[in-house]
């Protein structure tokens, strides 16, 4: 991970960050081996009764949802226990939510 001139090896040195995306690449993969139906369920869920949908692979927390404008924003979980910000929302709204994860 590295903020600003400062690179850090959190497998390396884990007393000294402790962060809960340590492989951004193989959170990325994770996330887009979803379907579009996840998403666009996840993107509707807080508009809707249903809550955010359920998945072996990536379980959105509720919690941590919030919305801005178009966009819904969450923290969720991976299968291989990493924790990702996720937001969702149109570039323009006519067209289907986007997705990006950091």
């Amino acid at each position: 991970m590295k903020f600003g001139a400062i690179e850090i090896d959190p497998a390396k040195n884990p007393a000294i960050l402790d962060t809960a995306t340590w492989d951004p690449k193989g959170a990325c993969d994770i996330l887009r081996q979803l379907d579009e139906r996840f998403w666009q369920s996840t993107y509707l869920a807080p508009r809707s009764t249903r809550g955010f949908p359920v998945n072996e692979h990536c379980v959105p927390y509720a919690a941590s949802c919030a919305r801005y404008q178009a966009s819904v924003f969450f923290l969720a979980g991976l299968e291989d226990g990493q924790q990702v910000f996720i937001s969702i929302g149109p570039d323009d709204p006519a067209v289907s939510p986007r997705l990006s994860a950091g």
